[in-house]
């Protein structure tokens, strides 16, 4: 809403329908050290604090103590425009917070059209996935933490993760093709060049990344016998649906015909090259 004390207070709302904004962010919102979480951040979470919080819902456990609607409290919520509060709404406040862990959830709100925005409902986390992303949610009228894939359409809140990288076996050599330092050999983790069984969020050491579709194939047709002999399949990083996994056989890695493909589940090993920006 523009208000730098909501700002202070709650962090700021990010969008990710658009596939540019969404790249551009998260590259860039989390400090060094630090990742916008996956979908395997949020079940770690998820599980340790249904073990260790007496059996109480996951929502309460997460919630601040003050800032939301008060438990037993009768709200109306006015319809402000957007697709899912249209119409005008009562509902009842559920139980209070305990923040039993420090995690300290407000009610951050969200925005929807870039414009529809509200405050002090609820609140929306946004995390990564294979696919396209999505979001949990706590709402003042309900104790549990909820899956929301609706989230990404909207406008809301990061919590960053600590960076947990996947321990590679050593440093690939690299090389230089114009602005960008690239691997030139596969990675390996515990012996292994196939990371179709990993998340490739975590196998690039901190300041490397995923290549893009374009990215690798200009490297692989300008490297040329860089890159490995016979059919390879790599993970690249794809602006529309983030990941796609990409087969070049001996020939078609010169000439960046490569093929390209969605599928999340490879039936194939598939290899990981990391780039960086000089």
């Amino acid at each position: 809403m523009n208000d730098p004390l909501n700002c202070e207070k709650y962090g700021r709302l990010y969008n990710f329908e658009n596939s540019s904004l969404r790249a551009s962010v998260i590259s860039k919102v989390c400090p060094s050290g630090w990742t916008v979480p996956d979908s395997l951040d949020w079940e770690d979470l998820i599980a340790y604090v249904s073990k260790n919080n007496g059996g109480e819902p996951v929502g309460v456990s997460l919630k601040a103590t003050t800032g939301w609607y008060s438990a037993g409290d009768t709200v109306l919520i006015e319809g402000n425009g957007a697709y899912y509060t249209s119409q005008d709404s009562t509902r009842v406040g559920a139980s209070k917070g305990t923040d039993r862990f420090g995690f300290t959830a407000y009610p951050a709100g969200s925005c929807w059209n870039g414009s529809d925005c509200y405050i002090n409902d609820d609140t929306r986390f946004y995390f990564e996935n294979l696919a396209e992303g999505s979001s949990y949610k706590l709402a003042f009228d309900k104790d549990d933490l909820m899956y929301d894939e609706d989230g990404r359409y909207g406008w809301i809140s990061i919590r960053c993760v600590e960076d947990r990288r996947l321990e590679i076996d050593s440093m690939p050599p690299v090389a230089t093709l114009g602005s960008q330092t690239w691997m030139v050999k596969d990675l390996s983790y515990k012996g292994s060049t196939d990371f179709s069984s990993q998340n490739p969020l975590k196998a690039c050491p901190e300041g490397w990344r995923l290549p893009t579709e374009s990215e690798f194939m200009n490297a692989a047709s300008n490297i040329g016998s860089s890159f490995d002999n016979g059919d390879m399949t790599y993970y690249t990083k794809h602006l529309g649906s983030w990941y796609t996994n990409i087969s070049c056989d001996e020939q078609s890695k010169y000439t960046g015909d490569c093929m390209t493909s969605s599928t999340y589940t490879p039936h194939s090993e598939i290899r990981i090259r990391c780039v960086q920006d000089i």
